[in-house]
Parts: C-alpha cells; structure tokens; sequence
C-alpha cells in the first residue's frame, strides 16, 4: 500500500514534536490577581510561626479533607500552617500551588525536581526546595509513607530553625509579588495593540478555563480593552455567585483564586462579543486560547491572522499546534532531550493535533481518511511497544489486542455504517492506554 500525503505528514509530524515544541514553543503558567495578592496581605501576616499549624488538614487525593466551600476560610485553612503539600494534578502547573502561596504558606510540592525545565519557569523552586529540606521536616519518601498509613505528619521543633523558616519565606513571596502576579503574565505576551480579542470556546455546563481567565485578568489589570466570544462576568468582584444556579453556584475549582478577582471598575474594558456583531475596531491583537482540555476553535473570525496562540491544557490534554502564529505559548511542556525515538513518538501522537481533529470531525476534510488516522495510531502503538521492551522488558497483552482490533478495522470498508464509530472507540482506546505510558517517557535515557 502506498501511504498518502496525510499519513506520511501525520507520522513525521509525531516523530519530530519534540524538536518543534522545543524550538517553537513558549512556556507561560497560571497567576494570582493583583487584587487578590493584595486582599489577602493581612492574611498572609495573621499567624506568628510557633502558633501555625506543622502541615495544612488538606491533603491533595483525599477527599476526606476537601471541606472547604468559601474562599476565605480554605484560605485561612493554609493561612495558619507552616507547610501544605502539594503535588502534580492534571498537570505540573496547578491552581493549588498558586493558592498556597496566595495565603503565605510554604508549598511542600511532591516530586518538584522532576518538573520539567520548560514548565513552570516562573516559580521559586529553588527557594521552596531549601525550605523543604529545613532540619525537622520528614523527607519527601518519609512523608509520602505516613500518608499512606493516614498518620499524622508532624516537624521535629527541637531542631526546626523558624529565623531561617521566616527568611526564606519572605523571599519566596517576594518572588511571588514580583513574577508571578497575573499583569505580568500578561505582559509577557508583549502584544503590539492596546485593544484584544480572546477567541475561545465555552459552556453552559462548564464555562471556566483556569488560564484563560487568569490570563483576562491580567489584560485588564494592564488597562487593555478586552473582547471575548464568552461570558466572563464572574471574574468581577461585585459577581454575586450565590444568587445564580449551577454551574455558577458550584464553579468548577470551586472559583477559587480566579473567580472575583478584578475591581468592577475594570468591567468597562470588558465586551461579550457575539457572532453578527460588528469586528472590533482596528488595530487589534487576535488571540485563541484551547479551554477544557479541548483545542483552539476552528474558526477564525474576521479574515485576520492570529497573532497568539496560547495552549493552557493538562499533559493529557489536546495540544494541536498553530499552522501560523506570531507566538505560541504553552502550559505544560515536556523536557524531551532524553527522550530515546519511541518515546518521543509516542508523545508526538499524544498531542497531535491531526488525530485531535480526526476525532472532532472525522471525515472533514482535514480528516479525509479514517483508515490513515488509525494508521497512526497504530504507528503510535507500536512504539510504545518499543518502550515498554526498553524500559520493562515485555509488553502489555492490552496493547497487542488494541493493534488486532485495528488490523480488523483496516479491512473494513469506509461504507459499513458504523465504520466511524469503530474508529472513535479505537482512538478512544489508544488514546487512553498511550497516556498509561506517557510517564515512562521520563525514565527513558
């Protein structure tokens, strides 16, 4: 068989993701509202060292602990201890991290020196090393053991050091206050016009993007005009959550750090901008950003160029790449210098945006042919076949009957009537059993 054009693209695009991420690729995170950063000042002063708590009650993956329904008492929750773990979520970059820090605490971040280099660059990991490995505290693996047998986690205060705690604290603020304040991630964008439009996708039942809308925030602490193709009313300190049904009633992160967090005075530069309605006037920057975990819209409005792309996705999620972009700015990037062949395949095909696309529209014509989309994704299953042997020195029986099934797809003809839905469960299927292996990736060398 003669591969076609979108095959041949399609692997070739997989095996070099890695390379264009790399060089083409800018990191950007989650931030804190300036006004929120300084709402919670006195907050962050209440407690005297030796009248904190050792650890937070929260514990993040136990659900026992996630008690907390207002933003202010989840704060004082952190507010009042010395430490509050912290770890990975759906991805390295997380809400809670910035959360921590919002209420004065030290982050105890599981695994952060295996974040990678190009994520999160604007966090003081250095600093909230140094306080984690302050006499007293349990190791990272002595820690990880109490919690599995639920004990309770407690700092030797014979020989805790609190001068160094409060030094070191103070300057991990400092950094904050300084890098990592939502106008300055804005800032970085370095947009040539004072006026934006945000082009992103929404929901009723969902309606939130926790970097989207911290990136808003940002724009509109800077004093940009700002339109929007969805509602972003709730990030306004005078938006009454408790008078509104679901979602808003029970917003998704409970609309902690996001939420309510510009002066109704900045309400001005802001407009819901609708299909139908007149452009915005030029000059303007055009910007799409993913949300949900979904990628950027397909449609581009007004004839224009794009001029950023901002991807804020968890690892797992869809990570297409721009055709053409003045700037591409990503949440979560992989370090892929040691990334041996099959495991960067494999994570090419993860976030490639054909496959994405194929299982949005499949038969578009950005998707002409579902034979060639499972192609890949057997592509994709081999090579982690290959990785497995590497790293384990077998391979899973799950993945050997996933690449039956697609051989069985292949003979089926285009006109069977459920040949598109047979393709959705197989990607469906890769999908899922790749992204069991996407960690291995990190321990090949």
């Amino acid at each position: 068989m003669v591969s076609s054009k979108w095959l041949r693209d399609s692997i070739f695009s997989a095996d070099n993701f890695c390379w264009r991420q790399s060089q083409l690729a800018m990191p950007t995170q989650y931030s804190i509202p300036t006004s929120k950063w300084n709402r919670y000042e006195q907050l962050r002063r209440k407690w005297k060292v030796e009248n904190k708590r050792d650890f937070a009650r929260l514990v993040p993956g136990d659900v026992r602990t996630y008690n907390y329904s207002e933003e202010v008492s989840y704060l004082e929750m952190y507010a009042s201890s010395l430490y509050c773990i912290t770890k990975k979520k759906g991805g390295w970059d997380c809400l809670r991290h910035y959360e921590i820090l919002l209420a004065g605490c030290v982050p105890y971040f599981l695994d952060i020196r295996n974040i990678p280099g190009r994520s999160m660059v604007h966090f003081p990991h250095h600093l909230i090393q140094l306080l984690m490995r302050l006499p007293g505290l349990p190791s990272e693996d002595a820690l990880a053991d109490q919690l599995s047998h639920d004990a309770n986690i407690m700092i030797d205060h014979e020989v805790f050091p609190k001068g160094e705690y409060e030094s070191l604290r103070s300057a991990m603020l400092s950094f904050v206050e300084s890098h990592m304040l939502s106008a300055k991630r804005a800032s970085d964008l370095r947009l040539a016009h004072h006026r934006v439009f945000l082009h992103s996708a929404a929901t009723v039942e969902k309606p939130v993007d926790y970097l989207r809308e911290l990136l808003m925030v940002g724009l509109l602490e800077n004093g940009h005009q700002v339109l929007t193709t969805f509602n972003a009313s709730y990030i306004f300190e005078d938006f009454n959550v408790s008078r509104l049904d679901m979602p808003w009633g029970a917003s998704y992160g409970r609309g902690f750090l996001y939420e309510r967090g510009l002066p109704a005075s900045k309400r001005q530069l802001l407009t819901h901008w609708f299909p139908g309605h007149p452009p915005p006037e030029e000059p303007f920057s055009y910007i799409k950003t993913t949300y949900n975990n979904k990628p950027y819209p397909a449609e581009t409005f007004f004839n224009k160029t794009v001029d950023v792309f901002i991807d804020g996705n968890d690892i797992w999620g869809a990570h297409p790449e721009p055709d053409n972009a003045a700037s591409w700015y990503r949440r979560e990037l992989s370090d892929c210098h040691d990334f041996i062949q099959p495991a960067r395949s494999l994570l090419g095909i993860l976030n490639s945006g054909a496959l994405w696309t194929c299982e949005a529209a499949p038969g578009s014509h950005l998707c002409p042919n579902l034979h060639d989309a499972v192609r890949v994704w057997q592509y994709g299953l081999q090579m982690t076949i290959a990785l497995e042997i590497q790293t384990r020195g077998s391979r899973s029986e799950g993945i050997s009957e996933l690449l039956l099934d697609i051989e069985d797809y292949l003979q089926t003809p285009d006109f069977f009537p459920d040949f598109v839905e047979k393709f959705l469960i197989l990607a469906t299927n890769s999908r899922q059993l790749m992204e069991l292996y996407r960690g291995l990736t990190e321990q090949v060398t």
